[in-house]
């Protein structure tokens, strides 16, 4: 049994900025399947994809680059802890269950 990192906050964050999809993807050019898929939470944005994700949001709100840098690490960081938990939380188990054995 294993964890898997989700991007629940991160994915409610980048919904509430992007408003929208639609426009948004017609604006600047960006698949609607991969953006849906960041909005609910299925997965990530990887590096170079992430960097250029928020610049085109910055164009688009009009909130600086570096405020929403600093708004998308503060989710990214929501989501590793409770990933970080929900491990800690199945390594006990898988403890309890070996001591138990």
């Amino acid at each position: 049994m294993n964890a898997s990192i989700k991007n629940f906050h991160f994915g409610k964050w980048l919904n509430r900025k992007i408003g929208s999809k639609t426009h948004f993807c017609q604006r600047f050019d960006w698949k609607s399947r991969e953006l849906l898929r960041w909005c609910q939470g299925k997965n990530f944005p990887k590096s170079p994809v992430l960097s250029q994700l928020l610049y085109d949001l910055h164009l688009h709100i009009g909130q600086e680059y570096t405020s929403l840098l600093a708004e998308c690490h503060e989710q990214l960081m929501k989501d590793h802890k409770v990933y970080k938990y929900e491990q800690e939380k199945i390594r006990r188990q898988s403890e309890k269950e070996a001591t138990t054995d």
